[in-house]
C-alpha cells in the first residue's frame, strides 16, 4: 500500500470490513442482495459497507456459507470467526478479488494448518 492514494486505502479497508461482516466475498454479497431487492445503502447503512468486488472472506477450510452467517431477512449474523481480505493491485476490482483469493488461501493455511 506504499504510495497508494487515500481513496484506494479507504476502499481496501471497506472491502475487507464488508467481507468480514457479511461473511462472503463482496461481489457475491452484491449479487445476492440484488436478487433479494436489497442494497448496501438502503439495507445496511454503514459508513464502511461496500459491494465493490475485490473483498474476500477467509474462513476455516471446509466451512459452508450457512455456517458463517451472511445476510437475509434476519440481518447479518456472525456465528464463526472470519477475516476480510483485499488485494490492492491498482487494477480493476475483479483482478483485486483474484489476487486477494490467492493471499486468502495462504492466510487460511497459516491460521488453520490442519485444514
Amino acid at each position: 500500500m506504499d504510495g497508494a492514494s487515500d481513496f484506494l486505502r479507504e476502499m481496501v479497508f471497506r472491502k475487507c470490513w464488508t467481507a468480514a461482516q457479511l461473511g462472503d466475498n463482496t461481489k457475491a454479497s452484491r449479487d445476492a442482495m440484488r436478487s433479494e431487492g436489497m442494497t448496501i445503502g438502503g439495507d445496511f447503512q454503514h459508513p464502511y459497507a461496500t459491494t465493490v468486488p475485490g473483498g474476500v472472506v477467509i474462513v476455516p477450510p471446509g466451512t459452508e456459507r450457512e455456517e458463517i452467517g451472511g445476510f437475509g431477512k434476519q440481518g447479518v449474523s456472525m456465528e464463526r470467526g472470519q477475516i476480510g481480505a483485499c488485494a490492492a493491485g491498482g487494477r480493476w476490482s475483479m483482478e483485486d478479488e483474484g489476487i486477494a483469493k490467492v493471499g486468502a488461501k495462504a492466510i487460511q493455511k497459516l491460521i488453520w494448518p490442519e485444514g
